[in-house]
């Protein structure tokens, strides 16, 4: 996607709700980490096997999250897009 006003309508935002959308990610991210963090603390003081396990995806589950918004919130910060491979081998942006 060479032109960024075609990102932000693939994504379904508009120019003027760009900071909003921003800030609505950087918030998402508080609650993935709060949800990452609830995960190794189950993990940490699980009893069972079972528990554990759940502990783990809850991690996994903020993790991914985690890294997905903090992606969005640099292509919509730098406005310029950069495929997600390529952001987590540390190419382009």
């Amino acid at each position: 996607m060479e032109d960024f006003k075609q990102v932000l309508k693939h994504w379904g935002i508009g120019p003027h709700e760009l900071e909003q959308v921003i800030n609505g990610l950087k918030f998402e991210r508080i609650f993935y980490t709060g949800i990452g963090v609830i995960g190794l603390i189950v993990c940490i003081f699980s009893n069972g096997l079972i528990l554990f396990y759940e502990g783990c995806v809850l991690m996994a589950l903020g993790t991914v999250a985690l890294v997905c918004r903090t992606w969005r919130i640099r292509v919509l910060e730098r406005k310029k897009f950069v495929f997600f491979k390529d952001w987590l081998l540390g190419k382009g942006a």
